[in-house]
Formats: structure tokens, sequence, C-alpha cells
């Protein structure tokens, strides 16, 4: 009787802390591997969603400064979307290049410009998300302006 007690006494000191086993944590971490995964995958899915959106912003920024600043043709300025997009491939048929108004009283000066650049961002892991796919759009507009004989563009 007293060798049962003591060997009761020595199962409970192998358990370790918190009388767990020994390969639980193993287990625990095996149960939650799988969604911090899950977890680390949507935040590098959603950090490269935002870097497209900002990516696509910013050159469509570029594009209607360029049709603002100079009387350039909507071949270039759709260029500029494309070079300007870093790390997103962005085609010239989802860019749309409107002109707002062409004021006579300028010669030679720049249309009022409204430029809009739609891009499809596709999820790594779709599943995650809940969708495949996630639409980015941004548009700009120049305005051209004159005051006190000066011509003044805005973005």
């Amino acid at each position: 009787m007293i060798q049962n007690i003591a060997d009761r006494i020595r199962g409970s000191q192998d358990r370790g802390r918190g009388g767990r086993r020994p390969g639980q944590a193993l287990v625990e971490f095996a149960l939650i591997l799988p969604l911090l995964v899950v977890l680390i995958f949507a935040i590098i899915d959603w950090g490269y969603y935002l870097f497209a959106s900002i990516s696509v912003s910013h050159a469509t920024r570029a594009a209607v400064r360029k049709a603002a600043m100079n009387n350039a043709t909507r071949d270039q300025i759709k260029r500029v979307v494309v070079h300007n997009a870093v790390g997103v491939v962005v085609s010239e048929n989802n860019i749309t290049i409107t002109t707002l108004a062409n004021d006579p009283s300028l010669p030679g000066a720049p249309p009022s410009v409204s430029l809009t650049t739609q891009f499809d961002h596709k999820f790594f892991a779709p599943t995650l998300m809940g969708r495949e796919k996630m639409p980015i759009r941004s548009t700009f507009k120049s305005i051209v302006t004159t005051y006190q004989g000066r011509t003044r563009v805005m973005f």
C-alpha cells in the first residue's frame, strides 16, 4: 500500500506543471497551428491588397498630373498609369479618360481631365477572404481654372 501511494506521488510529479501530461503541449500546438497559418496568410493577403490599392491610386494621380501639366495624348496618359503601377499589372483597357471641359479662352492649355483606373485584385487564398477577387477603383480629376489672369491646375 505504501508502494502504491509512492507511485501515485511520482506519477503526479511526472505530469509537470499544472497537472499536464507529457505531449499535451504538442497536441495543443497541433490544434492551434492551422488557425495561426490561416491568420498569417489572411494578414499577408490583406496587406498586399492595400499595397495594390495604394499603387493604383498613385499611378492614377501621376497620369492626371501628366495630363494636366502637358498636352499628352490618351495613349501617353495610359502608359503613365501602366508604368507607375508598381507591383500591379494594370491593363490599358481598364483605364477611362474623360475630358471634363475645354476652355477656349486658354489656347494650348490642357483641359480638365477625369481619370479612372479599374483593377481586379485576385487574392492568394480566396477562401480566406470569402471572395476570389476584389475590385480596386481609383478616380482623380484635374481642374483647370483661370483667376486674375493666371492659369491654375488643381488635382
